[in-house]
């Protein structure tokens, strides 16, 4: 991780990959990254712990480390793929949001996931390299000299973004220290810039949701605009695609099922989560982990009841099937289920 953070302060992209354990090694100097606004990837193939656990087995329990592991408040974005596909193209939009928000990004796969094989459209790489996001580097032939005095790597901005500087092409070198700082890099701890330093950073992650809605997948079947579904789902990572088939198979039985699908996990899809609540009176959130950690996050980060999020949760180092999902459900509409 620190070499990954090396790298990304000479202005290239970089990753790390990880399972749990490493992940926690890692917290500090993701919060270094996070300080010092350098964007950085972390994959995280998540198994069963704590500890070494059940190093080869499948869990999803690593999202409350990804999210809030750091000490201190700091910033990054948690992801997650579904499937095999996802966790290529998923990959590529790790390094869009690191690039973008110029903090460290996490995404979430996971032991059975890591090892499935699939068959995917072979990925158009003429489009994938057309929509990358590149670092705007603040570059000296593109500063007038009157102007070096006024620009600040950490400058405060509407959108918390400031302009990005790397050693040797930009005007002016700054210090990436982990001290707090003001908006020259130099180390500061009044209140007045701790709180506007604070402030600015987490602008940075304010509208992550609004600004991608494409990490938020929706899957409504037929239900129309402002008809009521039977039942909501949400779930996510390799349990999504368990999900799916479920909820597939009960709609040939003529159930009306709302899903969503997050592939954005933190900062929690607010909006997404509360318009699907609306849409039933309940929401089972299937997940391979003893405590549930999204379910637990829709409950800390949204205005739904709790008493309409319904957990379902294992933690046995093996994935759901679709059959206990698709009974479980059916439970919770008091549906009799057959043997």
């Amino acid at each position: 991780m620190a070499a990954v953070i090396g790298a990304s302060f000479a202005g290239a992209k970089a990753m790390t990959a990880t399972s749990g354990p490493g992940l926690s090694l890692m917290q500090e100097l993701i919060g270094l990254a996070s300080m010092t606004e350098l964007p950085a990837v972390i994959v995280d193939v998540q198994r069963a712990g704590p500890s070494t656990g059940m190093p080869t087995k499948h869990e999803q329990a690593d999202l409350f480390a990804a999210a809030l592991g750091g000490h201190g408040d700091d910033q990054r974005i948690v992801i997650a793929p579904k499937n095999v596909e996802e966790n290529f193209y998923l990959t590529i939009e790790a390094f869009n949001l690191a690039e973008k928000y110029q903090l460290p990004v996490i995404m979430l796969t996971d032991g059975s996931l890591s090892l499935r094989a699939e068959a995917i459209p072979t990925p158009d790489v003429k489009k994938i390299k057309e929509n990358l996001i590149e670092r705007p580097v603040v570059r000296k032939e593109d500063v007038k000299p009157e102007d070096i005095e006024n620009l600040f790597r950490y400058a405060i901005t509407e959108s918390g973004i400031s302009p990005v500087f790397v050693p040797g092409e930009s005007p002016k070198p700054y210090t990436a220290t982990g001290l707090e700082h003001a908006e020259n890099s130099r180390p500061r701890t009044t209140p007045n810039e701790r709180t506007v330093m604070m402030d600015k950073r987490f602008r940075k992650i304010k509208n992550v949701e609004e600004e991608n809605p494409h990490l938020v997948e929706w899957d409504l079947g037929d239900i129309q605009e402002g008809e009521k579904a039977d039942i909501a789902v949400v779930s996510w990572g390799l349990s999504a695609s368990i999900t799916q088939e479920a909820v597939k198979r009960l709609r040939e039985k003529g159930y009306k099922i709302a899903a969503l699908y997050p592939k954005l996990l933190y900062p929690v899809p607010k909006n997404a989560l509360e318009k699907l609540a609306s849409m039933a009176d309940k929401i089972l959130v299937p997940e391979a982990s003893y405590l549930g950690h999204f379910a637990r996050f829709m409950k800390m980060f949204t205005n739904i009841p709790q008493e309409k999020i319904v957990q379902f949760n294992i933690y046995r180092g093996e994935p759901f099937i679709p059959k206990e999902i698709e009974e479980k459900i059916l439970e919770l509409l008091g549906e009799k289920v057959s043997a």
